[in-house]
């Protein structure tokens, strides 16, 4: 691996980030009320001091909706839909939604069904998918035969500042340091940054140094749109003064994305530091387009989902289905089917949430009605109007858990509701539900894997390839020119060491005469090699290393895993890399064959010295941990 020359800073700019009052764009404050309101079917009264009331009154119907004039702000901007309300009467229940100001325009509720006074904080641009300028009007929805809500506060206003340092390229910033690469500034918020080193195929350029609190502004956001072919990219931080360290954020990208780092956890940081960060072009004039670097706040945790039906939650919209709230922690959804029709659903309110952070759905039933099945879908709210099922048909009362970001294709923050549907073709009607959670998925034994199925696409290539298998394997090949060994590395991993410290690398056959050496490099510091199997691979097996004991490193250690494949044009088939705990007995009762998971080849392995080594109450252990589980 090439070294990262740190170069001598020639100019020094400070930056110190300060946060910024959010402004309105739209704000309705009910001193007086507006005029430009159109009343359809719900009124306001204005009240003393900054206060309105809003009361249904449609003749037929007993729901009503009053309407906002249109308004136009530019919405990445004025994201933030702020909405208070102070009082509602007995059995009043209100909705806010957007509505596009043009013919067929989309709308999503930003509330649903809220029963009880409150402030709400929506993004309406990530809650629509918009971006830019929109015109739309906000609906006012009250349920209630001539229920009113009061409100205090209607406003459309720009987040606070959560922005420490930016480079967007509009045009781009004259501070940097152009040591062996060289910015090209383009039209519009992008620019490219060239290779120009006189000796060299790789080269870099360096911010001004920026000097931020890392524990506020610790998530460093980068965005490369055009890459020249063969080009690679790598973005540092580098610090200046203290302990001068530095770290590889990204390492050798090759393919356009946005990739957000923790640098504070990357670097082991806390306070305020200063630092540049470099970006290295790997490539002989080759050329990569940027449109973003940010050094930002995270954005605020958000809660997961839950409806424990301990009491149930008021904000479901009931179709053809309706609970029925019982003592404890379940309810009952039943189906009053039309002539004709045999399904029905009930919606969950509108749920906004980082699918990132809060991954899994967990659905269990207690209860279903012989002839009666049920499903689940998710669907997104605004966006691409996505759905897919997380449960379909079921029959049985059970426990379910689906990973939803991948069930959806999702990352980052999405709007959706969930849908439940009963279908009684078969002459059920009701299904009794215990909880409904969106949650966390757990972090178990294993950190990071690839398993083969299919094929990790994060390995980086270097004189040796991949060739994925449909067996759940692949088979890695040297074709090095003028040499006799290859390699290809893992994605960079950011690893707790002292939580995952074991590498599990488990081989189904190695060409004669080849072999496989395993090892890992650091991405930051000395960039230090370590072989971790010793002696190299030459057959079929499991190999283990512990990584820490082995290195001598420990805490949180960015590095790559690299295997070697050894011999002209030999090749080893690959089941299995895994980064995870030094697993076995101690860490999950049951797994005697050590692979951080209890199954059948426990049981092949205990039945090899049964009554020797193991006994019935190992055989329990797997029963207890698999078998039932499974069953």
């Amino acid at each position: 691996m090439k070294k990262l020359w740190i170069y001598t800073l020639i100019s020094i700019f400070t930056i110190f980030a300060c946060g910024a009052k959010a402004t309105v764009g739209w704000e309705e404050n009910f001193d007086p009320v507006k005029t430009t309101w159109s009343e359809v079917s719900a009124y306001w009264t204005d009240l003393a001091g900054p206060t309105a009331k809003i009361t249904e009154n449609d003749p037929v119907n007993s729901y009503g909706v009053a309407t906002s004039e249109i308004i136009n702000v530019d919405v990445s901007v004025y994201s933030e839909l702020v909405i208070t309300s102070t009082e509602l009467e007995a059995g009043a229940y209100y909705s806010i939604q957007i509505q596009e100001a043009v013919e067929g325009g989309a709308y999503a509720n930003a509330v649903s069904y809220a029963g009880t006074a409150g402030t709400h904080i929506i993004n309406i641009a990530a809650l629509m998918g918009w971006s830019g300028t929109k015109s739309f009007v906000i609906n006012i929805w009250i349920e209630g035969e001539s229920k009113a809500v009061t409100f205090s506060l209607l406003q459309l206003r720009e987040p606070a500042a959560s922005e420490g340092w930016i480079e967007n390229f509009n045009p781009i910033k004259a501070t940097w340091t152009q040591y062996s690469a060289t910015w090209d500034d383009i039209a519009g918020a992008t620019a490219k940054l060239t290779e120009s080193d006189p000796v060299n195929s790789y080269g870099n350029a360096s911010t001004e140094i920026i000097t931020l609190d890392v524990s506020q502004y610790n998530e460093l956001v980068v965005e490369a749109t055009e890459f020249d072919a063969g080009a690679l990219y790598t973005v540092q931080i580098q610090e200046i003064g203290g302990a001068g360290a530095y770290a590889n954020a990204v390492s050798y990208i090759g393919d356009p994305g946005t990739h957000v780092v923790d640098i504070a956890a990357l670097m082991g940081w806390s306070g305020v530091k200063s630092f540049v960060i470099n970006i290295w072009i790997d490539g002989e004039s080759k050329g990569v387009t940027f449109n973003l670097l940010q050094l930002r706040q995270s954005a605020p945790a958000m809660e997961g989902w839950l409806e424990d039906f301990n009491p149930i939650k008021e904000s479901w919209v009931e179709g053809l289905c309706s609970w029925t709230d019982t003592s404890g922690p379940n309810a009952v959804l039943t189906l009053t089917p039309n002539p004709g029709e045999w399904w029905g659903s009930a919606s969950s309110e509108v749920i906004t949430l980082d699918v990132d952070a809060y991954d899994e759905l967990f659905v269990k039933t207690t209860e279903v009605e012989p002839g009666c099945r049920y499903s689940v879908q998710i669907q997104e709210v605004g966006g691409g109007s996505s759905y897919a099922d997380a449960i379909s048909y079921a029959s049985a009362a059970t426990e379910h858990t689906i990973n939803l970001k991948a069930l959806m294709g999702w990352s980052g923050v999405k709007t959706f509701v969930i849908n439940i549907w009963l279908d009684s073709g078969d002459g059920g009607f009701n299904v009794t539900f215990n909880k409904i959670e969106i949650r966390a998925s757990e972090s178990g034994p294993i950190f990071w894997e690839d398993h083969f199925n299919p094929l990790d696409t994060g390995w980086t290539e270097i004189d040796a390839y991949w060739t994925d298998m449909p067996d759940s394997t692949a088979i890695l090949t040297e074709d090095a020119i003028g040499q006799s060994y290859g390699k290809v590395e893992s994605p960079t991993l950011l690893v707790d060491l002292d939580k995952y410290p074991e590498l599990t690398v488990i081989t189904t056959g190695v060409d004669a005469d080849g072999w496989l050496d395993v090892g890992v490099q650091e991405q930051n510091g000395s960039w230090t090699y370590v072989d971790v199997i010793s002696p190299s691979i030459e057959g079929a097996g499991t190999y283990k290393a512990n990584i820490k004991n082995i290195t001598g490193w420990s805490g949180y250690k960015s590095f790559r895993v690299i295997l070697w494949m050894n011999g002209n044009g030999k090749s080893a088939t690959v089941d299995l890399v895994r980064i995870g705990m030094d697993c076995g007995t101690e860490i999950l009762a049951g797994d005697y064959y050590e692979d951080c998971s209890v199954n059948f080849l426990d049981l092949a392995f205990i039945a090899e010295s049964w009554m020797d080594q193991y006994d019935a109450f190992d055989l329990k252990d797997i029963s207890d941990n698999w078998l039932e589980e499974e069953l």
